[in-house]
């Protein structure tokens, strides 16, 4: 690859600039003559989603919370006192 004798300045001269590529015989073609991209065929879509969850970390997590109030209106009290 060459670089240009000047320094684009402004962002779009950057974004205008063509890029190339050089094959093993020295000659220079389009970067789409080497990168070819495929299209990405869509994934089918469930009517409906699998019930994968519940709702017992839920339940942990405000049995835990009940425990930490619980504990922290102890130490509280007993401070008071």
């Amino acid at each position: 690859m060459s670089m240009p004798d000047q320094r684009p300045q402004v962002t779009t001269q950057v974004k205008q600039l063509p890029v190339k590529a050089i094959n093993p015989s020295g000659e220079e073609i389009e970067i789409t003559e080497i990168v070819a991209t495929q299209p990405v065929p869509e994934a089918a879509t469930p009517s409906s989603l699998p019930k994968t969850g519940s709702s017992l970390p839920l339940v942990a997590l405000v049995g835990v919370l009940a425990l930490g109030l619980a504990l922290s209106l102890r130490v509280a009290v007993v401070r008071m006192t």
